[in-house]
């Protein structure tokens, strides 16, 4: 192979300073560059975040040219565009580099990254040509971000030396930051990313599942930690693979894919449903088997989270005692040894979550029990009389005018249809009219598939004494 010209650079991949810390170098480069945007064309960010609130397609072309953004701030914002888009190239090219092992193809391919990026300024955000460039953008970011190079510095392909009966101390190669940041990476920026994607392309489809769109995210969770953490993956998800650990046996080696679904499965039960019913909480009243789903999975996170953070021997937490599995470094190729848990972590984690569930199961009831007890014919009346369906409802008492307030949450295709809002607000007036004084009306649209939620809602206020709304 050619020798690199770069590699006499220490900032290179193959250099000095290596890949980890030419990558830390672009990041804070991206950083400072989207502060400096943001902070010097302030008004190009309002207008572009008015427009998607209002959803509204956008193009940023016809933002700089439509007149309404003062001169110095178009030119600042070409300019950091500019210097972003260079300093991209430059970036993309030694990291394409580093992925094929030589510089062929690696200035045409960031070409056309920086190519596609120049381009997206000119579509409106709604288009079928943006979208699908958006798509191939993520797949070239996620590919650069995570994808293995074949250049590195010499020292980084040593192995961790196990003792002399061919095995490694368990604590030596378990990993607590490493492995924490590598699921940030997963769930926060991969699997967040392409949930959003799917949010903002599919929103109408994924507000007609209702509920059942929790199942698309757990789907898509357990799809991509099982088939990536098992041997088809080498062990890493992406996240993994760019922290530098893998998934285990005791033996060392890698674990089926039958394996590897199960303990996806459990970490999803944990991680991703207790923030998906959390979400749904937001605008609906929970069922009584909801609730008990989203009791024992609270529980069961509350173990989860507890083992990982006090099982300092292994690390190992739910998922991995029930796949007997264990995340070291990707070095360690060696069988581990004294990597039986401790049982004083195991036991706390027990009672903690057991107590954590028992909280959670009583404020259930008891919440339950005052929704039964409490008067809501005026809430049917108006379910009945509009055709609607009032997904979570809430009654307040008022000491200083002995009276009650309500808030209710209701789905709807418009939420900023004050004449609707009024309506119902007034009919349930109407029909408790010396009890109730105020109505709150929340009129909302929710797009939902469990690890990542859109939730747009307009608030209106609907009095007795008034024959108004406040908006």
């Amino acid at each position: 192979m050619e020798e690199l010209r770069e590699n006499r650079n220490p900032f290179a991949i193959t250099g000095f300073l290596g890949r980890k810390w030419y990558f830390i170098l672009g990041i804070i480069i991206g950083i400072v560059n989207i502060v400096a945007q943001l902070v010097l064309c302030n008004h190009i960010f309002r207008e572009i975040f008015t427009l998607a609130r209002a959803e509204e397609p956008y193009c940023l072309y016809d933002i700089l040219t439509s007149g309404i953004i003062v001169q110095g701030e178009i030119v600042a914002y070409v300019i950091l565009f500019c210097a972003g888009i260079i300093l991209s190239f430059i970036n993309n090219k030694k990291r394409i580099t580093d992925i094929l092992g030589d510089e062929k193809y690696s200035y045409l391919l960031a070409s056309a990254i920086a190519l596609i990026t120049g381009i997206e300024m000119f579509l409106p955000s709604t288009s079928v040509f943006f979208g699908i460039l958006h798509i191939i953008l993520l797949i070239m970011a996620y590919t650069l971000i995570c994808y293995k190079g074949e250049l590195s510095l010499k020292g980084t392909s040593e192995k961790v030396q196990p003792d002399s009966d061919g095995s490694v101390e368990t604590l030596k190669v378990v990993s607590f930051w490493r492995r924490w940041l590598a699921y940030i990476l997963d769930a926060s920026f991969i699997l967040g990313g392409i949930s959003v994607f799917l949010i903002k392309i599919f929103p109408d489809f994924l507000i007609s599942l209702g509920d059942f769109s929790i199942l698309i995210g757990a789907a898509i969770f357990v799809l991509y930690f099982g088939i990536m953490n098992s041997e088809i993956g080498k062990g890493q998800t992406l996240g993994k693979a760019v922290l530098g650990v893998k998934v285990v046996d005791s033996s060392g080696n890698y674990i089926t894919l039958k394996q590897s679904l199960l303990r996806a499965a459990i970490l999803t039960f944990c991680l991703m449903i207790p923030f998906a019913f959390m979400q749904m909480a937001l605008v609906k009243d929970l069922t009584l088997i909801e609730n008990i789903i989203y009791t024992l999975a609270i529980t069961a996170e509350t173990f989860f989270c507890f083992m990982f953070l006090f099982n300092l021997k292994t690390r190992q937490t739910l998922h991995d005692l029930a796949a007997k599995t264990y995340v070291v470094t990707e070095k360690c190729d060696s069988p581990l040894k004294n990597s039986k848990i401790n049982i004083a972590p195991l036991v706390c984690a027990i009672i903690l979550a057991l107590l954590t569930g028992f909280f959670k199961t009583a404020g259930t009831i008891l919440m339950t029990f005052y929704k039964q007890n409490t008067a809501f014919a005026s809430i049917q009346k108006a379910e009945q009389e509009f055709d609607i369906k009032i997904t979570k409802k809430q009654k307040l008492f008022n000491h200083s005018k002995n009276k009650n307030a309500i808030t209710v949450y209701i789905p709807s295709k418009d939420i900023y249809d004050a004449d609707f809002a009024d309506k119902i607000g007034q009919s349930i007036l109407n029909s408790d009219p010396y009890n109730i004084y105020l109505v709150n009306v929340f009129l909302y649209k929710q797009a939902s598939i469990g690890n990542m939620s859109m939730l747009k809602q307009q608030y209106y206020t609907v009095k007795n004494d008034e024959d108004e709304v406040d908006k």
